[in-house]
């Protein structure tokens, strides 16, 4: 075979390689946008993920990770326990009915349920963290729910806990990214800072600032 028929028979491979990497630039583009921006706080570690986000977070990753990071330092001996409804207790106002020296934690998450708040324990028990204190806040709705991981990428467990790959639960975050055109709503407002009425349900919004809930750092809910 001559050099000019090899070449002639690389030349359509090559056009129909050039047609794909065209075609599928767009969604490269896309999955690019996601792995530098981390709009979910999942794929890197951060001192106060919830600092200049603008979307919902999973609390159950957030708590979790703050956990890990702090517990040796802080030495938790009192936890806060339930959904989102723990929001109406202060961990300053129940500070003062703790004997001194106590360490609370605000370890919720969004539609805890009892096996939520069993695998926390598990974790602090395996990593030797005292729980001397536990304020547990029942939600009917959620507390006694169906004993097992949550669905959703704002309620799922973190692999920590759940036991469950790495990559089922990034996996579920990158498929919240494209669902319904978010990362469309996301990358307008995150440029343009504008909240406009398509983006009602996508859970895009203006950061706001206040005290965090586990260690007094800024929290942005």
């Amino acid at each position: 075979m001559s050099p000019l028929d090899r070449n002639d028979r690389k030349t359509p491979v090559a056009a129909f390689l050039l047609r794909a990497a065209l075609f599928a630039s767009p969604l490269l583009l896309v999955l690019g946008a996601y792995l530098v921006l981390d709009p979910f706080r999942v794929l890197r570690e951060y001192d106060d993920p919830s600092r200049g986000s603008t979307v919902d977070l999973n609390k159950d990753h957030v708590g979790t990770r703050a956990y890990l990071r702090r517990h040796e330092m802080e030495r938790y001996d009192a936890f806060l326990f339930g959904s989102s409804r723990t929001l109406g207790f202060r961990i300053e106002d129940w500070s003062r009915h703790l004997p001194p020296g106590s360490v609370p934690f605000a370890f919720d998450a969004n539609q805890e349920s009892l096996y939520g708040i069993g695998r926390k324990v598990r974790l602090i028990d395996s990593l030797g963290g005292p729980l001397r204190y536990a304020l547990i806040i029942v939600d009917p709705l959620n507390t006694f729910a169906p004993w097992g991981n949550s669905e959703g990428h704002l309620f799922m467990k973190d692999p920590v806990l759940s036991g469950e790959s790495t990559w089922t639960f990034q996996k579920t975050f990158v498929r919240a990214w494209f669902s319904r055109h978010f990362f469309v709503k996301y990358l307008d407002h995150r440029i343009t800072g504008a909240r406009r009425a398509y983006m009602n349900g996508a859970r895009v919004r203006r950061t706001q600032p206040v005290r965090s809930r586990q260690h007094g750092t800024a929290d942005a809910r």
